[in-house]
């Protein structure tokens, strides 16, 4: 028996002059508002400064994708970010540290024996000098060769 797998299932169908149904009413809803600007304001030129701002809008809602979504996603986003509380640290805190400090403050002695040694700046100062200079003297044998 035979199954048919359902394809393009992440697009839209087209229901309105090859548009979706979301983007037919972001247009639609672009230009209802834009009518009603122009019938507000009365002059053609004065009511094209409001109108062409609605009809980009509606035209990004409807068509501009960023990163692979669309456009409404960008500009919730950026909505909540505006309206959410946001935490400024000005002091950075060494919290690596103190973590390290409240382990070895909850672990019992028995474990403690078990640890593995903590590296210094200077026995990691060491380890680096000793590589370079193995891989000196590689070269070394590699460029008498």
């Amino acid at each position: 028996m035979q199954f048919q797998v359902p394809q393009y299932i992440e697009e839209d169908d087209k229901l309105f002059l090859s548009l979706s149904f979301k983007q037919f009413l972001y247009i639609g809803g672009g230009l209802g508002l834009s009518f009603i600007v122009y019938y507000f304001i009365g002059s053609l030129f004065l009511s094209l400064f409001p109108i062409i701002p609605i009809m980009t809008l509606s035209g990004l809602l409807a068509f501009y994708k960023h990163n692979n979504r669309p456009f409404s996603f960008l500009l919730e986003s950026f909505f909540y970010y505006i309206i959410s509380e946001k935490l400024f640290i000005w002091k950075k805190e060494d919290r690596l540290k103190q973590n390290i400090i409240e382990k070895q403050e909850k672990k019992p002695e028995t474990e403690q024996s078990n640890t593995i040694p903590m590296v210094t700046m200077g026995t990691l100062h060491d380890l680096s000098r000793k590589l370079d200079m193995k891989n000196e003297e590689k070269n070394n044998v590699d460029n008498r060769l």
